[in-house]
């Protein structure tokens, strides 16, 4: 069968046709088709035959057409051509009917798969040579004598739904288990299939049916009762190999009975021997106390010792020195160097730690006030000079009588803007030739620094204006 174009369909001769000696008795013609009609005359065919076949989409099942050859008798010289068609089968499975037994035979069955758009995987089955009347006889050649094989339409056990005996090879699909090549025998009465299949490797064999001409399958059913092959190895994961380090009370390999038998011996008789040998704890609570506490600072009354303990660790790392003495007098003078920070915390809890730098000390400043100041830096945050004229930002401070003094460093849109200068906000742009009106100031409360910069100074530009970045530092001396 060939494949025209799209549904054009032509069956040839060329292969299986039939070769008539001429009456020369020394020739043959072409290969012929040739087929017997109804009223028992030879038809022969030396032209191709062209059909149409139709596609199978939106048909979820396999379609099962007849082409038929349809002769009637007609009583003159070389008679009448016999007319080629397709009886078209129904969907969701089954086969089409002869309309007309009288006159009509079948030539082949052909086989569109379900939802097919195309031809590509269709399957041409030819009908048995057929005797006066239209009923089959098994031909047989030299070549096939001692066989009874049929072609499988594919290499798919579901598609073999047609009686008969198959040979499936490279690992057919729908299979029972894994395997390259099976034996297959099929019985087919109307709509009802049964498979019986054989793996050539070890010689098991399956069976399975189906009520609707092959459209659903049941399960397969090993018919060798069970494999003998056991797979243990998900028991061996859950188990383990039985195979332990020191082998006190327990023998590698044993069964799982045997060791917990052995543990449950041993077990008793060390439970045993403990009664045997009570010991008298009475007068622990002497050496322990109460754990009543005075103070109760850091631990609690009736809270385990560990737990008393654990705090106490804790405290004594965090806490230290910091807790009791002054900034200036916590790092001894001669381990301070200029620029160290120092870093205070209290009770462990990150949230009130606090970070100061170092800015001068007495070893090598020539600065007379006392000397020992700190130093935090804390940003101002989103600040658009050009509308907004004063910011408000924490200083941390607790003691506001130490803060010793305030600078600003402002710094234009994105670090772009005049070259890339940093401002402070007192001065402003020094280069602008105007250093005696300040351009700003600062203020400082209880708990927090103002700045605010001058009305319609040098920072009130669009220089100034952009948002979603630090616009500044404010650094503070504390003492």
């Amino acid at each position: 069968m060939q494949v025209v174009s799209g549904t054009s369909i032509r069956i040839h001769h060329d292969i299986t046709g039939q070769r008539a000696t001429n009456s020369d008795n020394a020739t043959q013609t072409d290969y012929l088709g040739v087929c017997v009609s109804r009223q028992g005359f030879f038809i022969y065919e030396d032209a191709y035959v062209d059909f149409t076949l139709d596609y199978n989409t939106g048909n979820g099942s396999t379609r099962i057409d007849y082409l038929i050859m349809e002769h009637q008798y007609l009583s003159s010289a070389g008679g009448q051509a016999a007319v080629y068609s397709i009886i078209k089968g129904p969907n969701g499975g089954g086969e089409p009917t002869i309309t007309n037994p009288l006159t009509q035979i079948l030539i082949a069955k052909i086989y569109v798969p379900a939802n097919a758009a195309d031809h590509t995987a269709t399957v041409y089955v030819k009908k048995q040579p057929s005797v006066l009347g239209g009923f089959a006889f098994r031909k047989l050649s030299e070549s096939d004598i001692f066989s009874v094989e049929n072609k499988a339409l594919s290499n798919d056990f579901n598609a073999q739904v047609l009686s008969g005996f198959y040979f499936l090879d490279n690992s057919p699909l729908n299979a029972p288990v894994s395997a390259v090549r099976w034996t297959l025998l099929v019985l087919r009465a109307g709509t009802y299939i049964s498979q019986l299949t054989t793996d050539t490797s070890n010689g098991k064999s399956y069976g399975r049916a189906s009520s609707n001409s092959g459209t659903t399958w049941g399960s397969w059913v090993n018919m060798n009762n069970v494999d003998t092959v056991l797979d243990y190895t998900p028991i061996n994961n859950q188990i383990g190999t039985r195979v332990y380090t020191e082998d006190n009370y327990v023998t590698d390999l044993q069964t799982l009975t045997q060791s917990i038998d052995a543990l449950d011996i041993s077990l008793k008789d060390r439970a045993d021997s403990i009664a045997a040998q009570a010991i008298d704890i009475s007068n622990l609570s002497s050496y322990i106390g109460n754990r009543t506490y005075d103070d109760q600072r850091h631990i609690t009354n009736g809270e385990s010792l560990t737990a008393s303990i654990n705090k106490l660790d804790k405290i004594l790392k965090y806490e230290g020195i910091a807790q009791t003495v002054a900034l200036r007098d916590a790092i001894p003078q001669a381990n301070r160097y200029w620029g160290m920070v120092v870093r205070v915390v209290a009770d462990g809890d990150t949230t009130k730690n606090y970070e100061y730098k170092l800015l001068y000390n007495n070893v090598n400043t020539t600065i007379t006030d006392n000397a020992n100041w700190v130093q935090l830096t804390k940003e101002t945050g989103d600040w658009n000079m050009n509308s907004a004229n004063s910011i408000v930002v924490a200083h941390g401070v607790a003691d506001q009588s130490r803060i010793r003094g305030v600078k600003v460093m402002i710094r234009p849109d994105s670090d772009a803007a005049l070259a890339g200068y940093r401002y402070d906000v007192v001065q402003g742009n020094a280069g602008t030739g105007d250093i005696t009106n300040p351009q700003g100031g600062v203020e400082i409360s209880g708990s927090s620094v103002g700045v605010r910069r001058r009305s319609g100074g040098f920072f009130a530009s669009t220089d100034f204006d952009a948002t979603g970045y630090n616009r500044g530092w404010i650094t503070i001396d504390v003492d």
